[in-house]
């Protein structure tokens, strides 16, 4: 993440909520220079280091009531929720493969319904 992606995203917080870590939106918003970097560092070592904070995972379950409320159900509420949720991944490189590793936030990367989902 660069620094100017970091201040696009805190530039107009989404909501007046606290977060689960009882940070408010709008301290976020109102950080100088100095601790911009700091948090831009956080987050890219977090995410250098494959480390994803449970909490963070609760947005599928947000994402798929959000669908509900617009009245996206049945078969295709489900086919998204399997869509969305307990990937398995492996990375090739050179004909050898990784381990598998169970993804369970995020959209996939590369299929042509997550930036639509991401949206939401």
């Amino acid at each position: 993440i660069s620094l100017d992606e970091l201040s696009a995203a805190l530039k107009v917080p989404k909501s007046n909520a606290m977060g689960a870590d009882f940070i408010h939106n709008q301290m976020l918003h109102h950080l100088n220079l100095s601790n911009r970097k700091i948090l831009l560092s956080l987050f890219n070592l977090l995410f250098r280091n494959g480390f994803c904070p449970d909490d963070w995972n609760v947005w599928i379950t947000g994402l798929l009531f959000k669908l509900c409320q617009v009245k996206v159900s049945g078969y295709i509420i489900r086919w998204l929720k399997d869509f969305l949720t307990l990937r398995r991944v492996r990375v090739s490189l050179n004909g050898t493969f990784s381990l598998t590793k169970t993804i369970s936030l995020g959209v996939p990367q590369g299929a042509v319904l997550s930036p639509l989902l991401f949206t939401v």
